[in-house]
């Protein structure tokens, strides 16, 4: 699942930072599928109808006596242009809270456009939003490199 880039892989390449304000909401079409909206740096505003992560595995788990979910996946960010990129995702989201911290990986040779060539590894930090049931609110940071 995490078959991105590693810690090294980036030190050989010249890394540029990748940051995006994202939400997301179900499709309701799929019942594993989320549509993604927000921006994105070198994507400027992201194509919701193209944009989407899909949850592979959903399971409970106790971290420190503390109920989380552990969930898995792929998915997909495409800009207003078409430019692109797939990847595969780790997120552990609290029970208590409903916040969720987690990784994306690239999927390396999936971008297109100005992505082609393109591998990084990804932080996701967000939370339910509150303002609409079963969606959320997320932040992704970190950088791409190409080659």
């Amino acid at each position: 699942l995490l078959a991105g880039c590693s810690k090294n892989d980036l030190a050989n390449k010249n890394p540029i930072d990748f940051k995006a304000e994202c939400w997301s909401v179900p499709d309701l079409k799929v019942s594993s599928k989320y549509m993604i909206g927000g921006t994105a740096s070198h994507l400027g505003k992201i194509n919701t109808e193209q944009s989407y992560f899909n949850f592979k595995t959903l399971e409970y788990m106790e971290i420190d006596g503390f109920p989380f979910f552990d969930m898995r996946g792929s998915g997909k960010i495409t800009g207003g242009n078409g430019d692109s990129f797939e990847f595969n995702f780790k997120i552990s989201q609290s029970l208590i809270d409903q916040h969720l911290v987690g990784k994306i990986d690239i999927i390396p040779e999936s971008g297109t456009g100005i992505f082609k060539g393109c591998c990084g590894c990804l932080d996701n930090i967000g939370r339910i939003n509150d303002n609409e049931l079963q969606s959320f609110v997320f932040t992704i940071k970190g950088s791409l490199a190409f080659d």
